[in-house]
C-alpha cells in the first residue's frame, strides 16, 4: 500500500512539472473529482460552523471555509466551482464532481464483499467522470471534439480515497 501511495506521489509531481500554471497556458474551464476534502456542496450539510470562516454563512460544505480546489481555482483566475449537480449552474467555467465518502472503487466491490454497510453514498470516481464525460456535451457542443480537455490531478491519498 506504501508503494501505492509514492507511485501516485510520483505522478502527481510529474504531472504537475507539466500542468503548472504559465504564461503559455490557457484554460477554459477547470472540473475536480474527489471526496470531501474537496467537495463544494454535492453533499449538502447546510448548517454551521460550515462555511462560517470565509463565507459568513453555511454552504453546504465538510469545511468552514475555503478549500485546496478553491484556491486552486483562484489562482488560475476561476469563480470558485460549483458543485456538479447544483441545479441551474452555469458550468462552461467549470464544476465540482467532488462528493463527500466518495471511493475509488465502484459501490459493487464492496457490495461483493459484505463491505457496504457503512456506505451511504455511491460517487465513486467512476460514477464522478461519468457525470463529467455526461456534461461535456453541454459545455463543449454536440459535435465530437470539439474542445480539448486538459487535467490537473490532485490526489487526497487518505480516508476512503485510498486503495
Amino acid at each position: 500500500m506504501e508503494n501505492l501511495a509514492l507511485f501516485f506521489l510520483f505522478i502527481l509531481l510529474l504531472l504537475s512539472a507539466f500542468l503548472l500554471p504559465s504564461s503559455s497556458h490557457q484554460y477554459n474551464a477547470l472540473f475536480n473529482f474527489g471526496d470531501s476534502m474537496s467537495d463544494t456542496g454535492n453533499v449538502r450539510i447546510g448548517r454551521l460552523p460550515y462555511g462560517m470562516t470565509f463565507f459568513g454563512r453555511a454552504t453546504g460544505r465538510c469545511s468552514d471555509g475555503r478549500l485546496v480546489i478553491d484556491f486552486i481555482a483562484q489562482d488560475l483566475g476561476f469563480p470558485l466551482l460549483p458543485p456538479s449537480n447544483e441545479r441551474e449552474s452555469n458550468f462552461s467555467k467549470g464544476a465540482n464532481f467532488a462528493w463527500v465518502a466518495a471511493t475509488v472503487l465502484g459501490f459493487d466491490f464492496f457490495n461483493e464483499r459484505g463491505l457496504s454497510k457503512g456506505l451511504w453514498v455511491n460517487a465513486s470516481i467512476y460514477i464522478q467522470v461519468d457525470r463529467f464525460e455526461k456534461l461535456l456535451p453541454s459545455i463543449c457542443g454536440s459535435t465530437q471534439g470539439a474542445c480539448s480537455v486538459s487535467f490537473i490531478l490532485q490526489l487526497d491519498v487518505h480516508s476512503e480515497l485510498a486503495p
